[in-house]
């Protein structure tokens, strides 16, 4: 199925566990609850599409494009890729647990209550996304730039990497937990999640 075209079509629940979908074009269509587990999705073409509960559990996604896609509950266990785009997507109570998505963007998307253990997002790009409530267990953030991100009540105190400079540039409430010795800023009444 390398460099199918998917756009626009109605697939729902449906299996395309390890296929090769490297090179498609999915924008625009209906995948929720779809599983792509063990799939190949390099250079996939995703955005605006709706895959919400996706597995996409062992899936190869570098350099996939997921903009603007809904992909909320979705499950990336032990998925894997370099440059991956997220950006605008709904990724709220998605897992990312051993996922390594080195170099992803996630500008403005929404990740509230995802789950990010054990992860590996050196040099993310996390620029505005509301990360509250997320809980990252010996995740790897080092570089990862956190600029505006709202981090209010998520559990970074297990993160690994994560530097006070990092956190200085996002803030976040009382209940935020952060490494021994760490402190954020409480976001003000005006935060206001980009999407």
């Amino acid at each position: 199925m390398r460099g199918a075209e998917l756009s626009g079509s109605n697939f729902s629940r449906a299996s395309f566990a390890r296929a090769d979908l490297s090179d498609s074009e999915i924008t625009g269509g209906n995948f929720a609850g779809a599983s792509f587990a063990g799939a190949w999705l390099t250079r996939l073409e995703a955005t605006g599409a709706n895959l919400n509960g996706v597995d996409l559990t062992g899936a190869e996604v570098g350099k996939a494009e997921f903009v603007a896609t809904n992909l909320s509950g979705a499950r990336f266990l032990g998925a894997s890729g370099v440059d991956t785009e997220f950006t605008g997507s709904n990724l709220s109570s998605a897992q990312f647990t051993s996922a390594s998505l080195v170099r992803a963007s996630f500008n403005g998307a929404n990740m509230t209550s995802a789950r990010l253990d054990q992860a590996d997002f050196r040099g993310a790009d996390f620029t505005g996304t509301n990360m509250s409530g997320v809980r990252a267990s010996r995740t790897r953030f080092n570089d990862a730039d956190f600029t505006e991100a709202n981090i209010a009540g998520a559990d970074l105190s297990g993160a690994i990497g994560l530097t006070q400079a990092q956190v200085t540039s996002a803030c976040g409430s009382k209940t935020t937990k952060l490494p021994t010795g760490m402190t954020v800023r409480v976001c003000n009444a005006v935060f206001r999640w980009r999407r």
